[in-house]
């Protein structure tokens, strides 16, 4: 097949993530329509059939299409075969979605698949091999939901996705990117095409005026905001006594701390018996999100730090843009930019009580630390959504990605 040779007539956003107003998957679809909106480009965006209404107006304009959702989990068969059966149904129902959509693709398309997963990539290379038109396609990968190891699974699933889309549209038509070099590595041998490390795919707002925002604690001691995503691998659940035990530490600290939107239990409830403790409940835009984070003096990342070897925070990233520096574990991909002076905050190798420590010590050299986030500030920002559709479109025109591995420098 030949090689990518001009800028594509359109790009279709392919996201079964895709179905609430607020949140990544939509963050990112709205920053490349606007983006798009400027350079002429046409955007096509396939989402969950359950998406609330507001997406199917402008500028999104989202089709309703998937009955699968993304992170959904399909445990047919027991223990010995439901990850395998998992991959199959999956990859079944996602090609039947996309064949009962109505949706043809044509040879000068960029299909772009913001967070690819095996069984997504493999229902697409189903689908395609009954189309008669080979359209380019982008896969982004941001995190592994399971282990993709030789011998697993896991691996053989994403081995078998990236044959059979080779084997749809040729390898030279497929651009794949990862957020971080680790995962881009383990991706490239797992299946068998290469995984480049590329911009984030981030878009920036202008925040909001602080005294707009309605969350602050009471006090003048430093802000820490605990923000993100509530998930077991950021241990979210013990959140509560992590604070306590910093809060006994330093009595001024203030907390900033979001939750969902539902009950939540009793050990979060107590929280707010002190006014120094606010929580944040829901999904926030992104201008009060970003507002929030520049607002604080420090961000709070108490991760699982073997789950974040291989995957990005974005509340550190936030951080990173909007000059607000973080406490992380060690052997993260976080403390690692911090080690290498391309982020901006301390870390930590212990027990909660060294986590206590950690934060005091980050609140008592906050001038240092927020003189040290202002200096890279800048190269956090160019290296964001922008920057990665850019990639992309220089790629279709023939640009090739190995030049751009020579001349990029990624935070």
């Amino acid at each position: 097949m030949s090689e990518p040779s001009a800028s594509p007539q359109r790009i279709v956003l392919i996201d079964n993530g895709l179905r609430d107003q607020i949140g990544h998957h939509t963050h990112f679809a709205l920053g490349m329509a606007r983006m798009l909106a400027t350079t002429g480009h046409q955007l096509l965006v396939l989402a969950h059939r359950t998406m609330e209404p507001a997406l199917a107006a402008a500028p999104l304009e989202a089709r309703p299409v998937f009955e699968m959702w993304l992170n959904e989990f399909l445990t047919e068969g027991d223990a010995f075969d439901r990850l395998w059966n998992d991959h199959e149904v999956g990859r079944g129902r996602f090609a039947e979605s996309l064949a009962d959509s109505g949706f043809e693709p044509q040879q000068g398309d960029l299909l772009w698949i913001p967070t690819a997963r095996a069984r997504e990539i493999a229902g697409l290379a189903e689908w395609l091999k009954a189309q008669p038109q080979r359209p380019r396609i982008a896969l982004g990968f941001h995190s592994l939901l399971r282990p993709v190891e030789p011998g697993t699974v896991g691996g053989l699933v994403h081995r078998l996705a990236g044959r059979a889309l080779e084997a749809a549209v040729g390898k030279d038509r497929i651009f794949a990117f990862a957020t971080n070099k680790p995962l881009a590595v383990r991706l490239t041998y797992a299946m068998g095409l290469p995984v480049m490390t590329a911009p984030l795919p981030h878009f920036y707002e202008t925040p909001v005026a602080a005294d707009a925002l309605p969350y602050l604690p009471a006090g003048d001691g430093p802000l820490v905001a605990c923000l993100g995503m509530q998930r077991e691998d950021k241990r979210f659940t013990e959140w509560p006594a992590i604070i306590e035990q910093a809060h006994r530490r330093r009595p001024d600290l203030r907390f900033l701390v979001q939750v969902g939107a539902g009950e939540i239990n009793s050990s979060f409830a107590a929280l707010e018996n002190n006014p120094r403790i606010r929580l944040v409940r829901g999904y926030l835009d992104d201008r009060t999100f970003v507002s929030l984070i520049e607002a604080s003096d420090l961000l709070l990342l108490p991760y699982k730090p073997e789950r974040y070897v291989e995957r990005i925070s974005g509340p550190f990233v936030f951080g990173a843009v909007y000059g607000t520096p973080s406490v992380v574990p060690v052997r993260s991909w976080m403390a690692e930019r911090i080690a290498e002076g391309r982020g901006a905050g301390v870390t930590y190798d212990g027990d909660d009580t060294t986590l206590a420590e950690a934060v005091a010590q980050a609140a008592d050299d906050l001038p240092h630390l927020k003189a040290q986030a202002a200096g890279i500030r800048k190269d956090w920002r160019t290296w964001d959504g922008r920057a990665l559709i850019g990639i992309a479109l220089h790629w279709c025109a023939g640009r090739s990605l190995e030049d751009f591995k020579r001349s990029s420098s990624a935070p």
